[in-house]
């Protein structure tokens, strides 16, 4: 990793980190890991696994529960999905670890993905209106297809088993974009959680308007097209 690279995740994890400017304040170790328990508590049903992990790998699940937890739909939608896990864990506790296992790979794929996006990220707001929505859809066609998509199939197994409809994640590899997003958005219980507001736009749309150039820029306004006319 260049350098270039290094100080862009720096920045970043010092921007939203809750606990570096704590720990320069004098905060104890003690008192962090205290913080750390207690954001994740309502998670974990076994607590000894919370206290042995909290300090050497759950840190950063922390920081990430706490960053959801600052806007109030990302924390509804968060603690939805949390819930329908926890269904189908009751309902098929040996299917559900299994599908989480057999996600892991294509999940640490998409994360890759994520990187390069995030590291190959310039500055948008010096460019043309344009440009911008040239590079503005290729982060969200990326976003959607490269590093949602694997989650995506993964919360479809879950929900599938919290229905006790007995399913693998190989049974969804086999599923489109679209297809995926349409039984979630049915079968959800939130559907609006692929297709975020203020639009109501299911998030394959997004991504064929990002991947098929089907945008359009007419007096300073970005007009964007999806499905069939006249969407």
């Amino acid at each position: 990793m260049d350098q270039k690279a290094i100080d862009q995740a720096i920045h970043a994890t010092r921007q939203w980190s809750i606990y570096r400017p704590l720990a320069e304040r004098g905060i104890s170790p003690a008192e962090i890991k205290n913080m750390i328990t207690s954001v994740l508590d309502p998670y974990f049903s076994n607590k000894d696994v919370l206290e042995k992990y909290a300090v050497s790998t759950l840190g950063s699940e922390a920081f990430r529960v706490t960053r959801i937890k600052q806007d109030p739909w990302a924390a509804l939608a968060f603690d939805h999905v949390s819930h329908i896990y926890r269904n189908a864990n009751l309902a098929n506790a040996t299917a559900c670890y299994q599908a989480c296992a057999a996600s892991e790979p294509h999940v640490m794929g998409a994360v890759c993905e994520f990187r390069s996006l995030f590291h190959l990220e310039i500055d948008k707001a010096g460019l043309s209106l344009q440009e911008f929505t040239h590079e503005a859809f290729r982060n969200i066609g990326t976003l959607v297809e490269a590093y949602l998509l694997p989650h995506l199939r993964d919360l479809l197994v879950q929900v599938r088993l919290a229905r006790d409809k007995p399913t693998t994640y190989a049974q969804t590899e086999g599923l489109t974009l679209g297809n995926v997003i349409d039984e979630l958005h049915s079968g959800l219980g939130m559907p609006e959680l692929v297709s975020p507001p203020p639009w109501g736009i299911r998030l394959n749309h997004w991504r064929n308007i990002a991947q098929h150039y089907r945008s359009r820029i007419r007096n300073d306004m970005i007009y964007s097209y999806y499905g069939r006319p006249p969407n």
